[in-house]
């Protein structure tokens, strides 16, 4: 028996509501993740700040922080996925 049109829409309801509860869940916990390496990052800078000038521990927490993001990008990603994509007239 072949559900009727009610059922169908209930069922999309459903999923739709679940998919931005999941979106909003995921939302707050990049928030929270995003506060607290703020906060890491910060208090590593004021730590260092006490034994350096300002200007060589934000040079340092820089250049580490790319170091890391490339280490990771490396590390996480597939070596042939490549980081943006150009769209050109002959792809199409």
């Amino acid at each position: 028996m072949k559900p009727s049109e009610s059922e169908i829409a209930e069922g999309v309801g459903r999923g739709a509501q679940a998919l931005v509860d999941r979106v909003y869940l995921a939302a707050i916990l990049i928030v929270v993740a995003t506060a607290g390496v703020v906060s890491i990052v910060g208090s590593i800078i004021l730590l260092l700040h006490q034994w350096m000038p300002w200007w060589l521990v934000l040079g340092i927490v820089g250049f580490a922080s790319i170091v890391l993001a490339e280490l990771l990008r490396r590390v996480l990603m597939p070596p042939k996925v490549p980081i943006f994509q150009i769209s050109t007239p002959r792809d199409d």
